[in-house]
């Protein structure tokens, strides 16, 4: 009897890899540049890359031009009480001089969702039918289990506004907008600074 679970740990194995998977030293690159927000060697997916698998294979399959969907920069698994956890990370560096902060804040909202709903749909298609043919068919019930699963939101943002004050302001009444994701589709949706996300991420039992 096959367990849609076991599939799906299967599916995300598939891909724990130094293409797909990297430390969060690396993933927290910022400004195009050697700087960090979090020295970490936890390791997560990185979804800018698997974002990029997804496109690269849906444009084989359609022989069309779709583009790159938004992605956030890391998802993680854990199990609580048995149960498969997943968790999506964005990280983001805020200066004082930020242009556009409308954006950040619909980018922020945007590249979870799109995530989820685009790009690791894609690559299940792509696993069933390409990867292990064996799960041909099995499609809609990955997916379930995707969208059912247990799933958290971390917005890990560092605000280099000099004023204190002005950054915890910004954090209390979620300037960042994104906490509407809470309930759904997420269980949990937290901002956090990177302190508080290297505290997390090494207490937690991540796989």
């Amino acid at each position: 009897m096959i367990i849609i679970k076991d599939i799906f740990e299967d599916f995300l194995n598939f891909y724990k890899n130094e293409e797909y998977f990297k430390t969060i030293t690396e993933l927290s690159k910022y400004d195009n540049s050697l700087k960090s927000l979090l020295i970490n060697d936890n390791k997560l997916f990185s979804c800018d890359d698997l974002a990029q698998l997804a496109i690269n294979w849906l444009n084989n399959y359609l022989k069309n031009d779709v583009y790159k969907h938004m992605s956030v920069d890391g998802l993680g698994t854990f199990y609580n009480k048995n149960n498969l956890n997943l968790f999506f990370v964005e990280f983001k560096h805020i200066t004082t001089n930020s242009r556009n902060k409308s954006k950040i804040r619909k980018d922020l909202k945007l590249k979870p969702l799109e995530s989820l709903y685009c790009i690791l749909p894609h690559l299940i298609d792509k696993f069933c039918n390409d990867d292990k043919k064996e799960y041909k068919g099995k499609e809609e019930e990955i997916l379930n289990f995707l969208f059912n699963c247990p799933k958290c939101y971390f917005c890990v943002i560092e605000d280099s506004n000099p004023n204190p004050a002005h950054r915890q302001v910004n954090f209390k009444k979620d300037f960042y907008d994104v906490k509407r994701l809470y309930k759904h589709p997420f269980n949990k949706v937290e901002i956090l600074n990177s302190k508080e996300f290297g505290y997390f991420i090494d207490k937690l039992n991540i796989l």
